[in-house]
């Protein structure tokens, strides 16, 4: 019985460790989460344009819809590059929707992300201007369906 126990509370010591752990990682990953989050809070507006990390040593622009507590609400636009583009560097056809070309980036007319989904693309300000009514349309119908939101 004397064994059962020594074994029972090993078992149960490792456990709370491990638990202990994951725990630790889960916090200071959230902790990360927060300090990019609060970097990129100035950008969080309604109107604004941005560049984006892909991830994939690609970059896109964002324009910045609606900002909600459930996330960020964005137009992605066509054009991609292999550098961080500058607003000079940008024409009036990559700020485009059309998918012209059927092996080219997607074009998203309205993508709800999360605040931590946005966050991971590094979001740099290249210019703020106004939203337009029918650039809300996506938006309008994705709260009508109670819509999530991409993590």
């Amino acid at each position: 019985m004397s064994i059962f126990i020594g074994i029972l509370g090993s078992v149960l010591g490792f456990l709370f460790l491990v638990v202990g752990l994951v725990f630790v990682v889960r916090y200071r990953h959230l902790q990360r989460v927060g300090q990019r989050i609060a970097e990129f809070l100035p950008l969080l507006k309604p109107g604004t344009l941005a560049s984006v990390d892909e991830g994939k040593r690609t970059f896109r622009v964002v324009k910045v819809l609606v900002v909600e507590e459930k996330g960020v609400h964005v137009r992605l636009y066509r054009g991609r590059w292999l550098w961080r583009p500058t607003l000079q560097e940008i024409t009036p056809d990559e700020l485009g929707l059309t998918n012209a070309d059927a092996d080219g980036p997607l074009a998203v007319g309205h993508l709800p992300v999360s605040l931590e989904a946005f966050a991971r693309w590094k979001p740099e300000l290249l210019r703020l201007e106004a939203v337009a009514p029918d650039e809300l349309e996506g938006y309008e119908i994705w709260k009508q369906e109670n819509g999530g939101v991409f993590a």
